[in-house]
């Protein structure tokens, strides 16, 4: 009995795959085409596609400038007093801004790029990440302008590899 239903039903997929077979028409496919006539007409598309000296779009990538104005006088030579902290010394004079300082070299940190924010960071020994994550470029700059306010001596260390 048990061999009887196992067979009816072996039979009957047998016949079902049978006829699915039967019924499947495959779509008529395209011959391909040889390989010398795929390349021009690769060719072709990309002379179509391509774009002209003159469609280009002109960028100008310039790096930022650095200007020094001699008429300024440098305010590292004005008297300071030492101030002692855990961890170097900090010099506090009449009041420094980061805008200041950074006008007497002709720096705009404000606008400061991610790349030359960097470079600088390095240069000033600074972080450029914070548990294996970079910091933001808004970040960089304003830990850049901490420092310089903490040590003003380092304008010209910036000038100098903004300029390089």
């Amino acid at each position: 009995m048990f061999e009887q239903i196992v067979l009816e039903v072996f039979l009957f997929f047998a016949i079902f795959s049978f006829l699915c077979c039967l019924q499947y028409r495959p779509a008529p496919q395209e011959t391909p085409k040889p390989i010398e006539q795929q390349i021009k007409e690769a060719f072709a598309l990309m002379d179509e596609t391509a774009i002209t000296p003159a469609d280009a779009p002109v960028v100008e990538s310039q790096p930022p400038t650095v200007e020094t104005n001699p008429d300024i006088q440098d305010h590292s030579s004005a008297p300071t007093r030492q101030k002692s902290t855990g961890r170097a010394t900090k010099k506090v004079g009449k009041s420094t801004s980061t805008a200041h300082l950074a006008a007497i070299e002709g720096i705009d940190l404000d606008r400061l790029p991610l790349r030359p924010a960097r470079k600088v960071c390095q240069a000033v020994g600074l972080p450029q990440k914070v548990s294996g994550k970079n910091l933001p470029v808004a970040t960089l700059r304003r830990n850049i302008q901490a420092r310089l306010q903490e040590e003003p001596g380092l304008v010209q260390v910036v000038a100098e590899v903004l300029s390089a």
